[in-house]
């Protein structure tokens, strides 16, 4: 879908947040538009492996952004 990895690091303790969640990783993935990820995500080839990806993760997290502009 032409995603873009910008960060691929390990996670960890939050300094600020819930004491009860850890993130094992964290990847920051910049995207053309929130079409063009809907179109990856429900991909047939994609799905397929999917369960992969949920059984290799602790806890996951999905947060869209936007780059505020100045």
């Amino acid at each position: 879908a032409g995603g873009q990895l910008l960060f691929y690091g390990k996670g960890g303790p939050f300094l600020i947040g819930p004491e009860q969640e850890y993130w094992d990783t964290v990847l920051l993935v910049q995207h053309a538009s929130s079409a063009k990820f809907l179109s990856f995500a429900n991909n047939e080839a994609y799905l397929a492996i999917a369960g992969h990806r949920t059984a290799a993760l602790i806890d996951s997290r999905l947060l869209p952004i936007e780059e505020k502009r100045k």
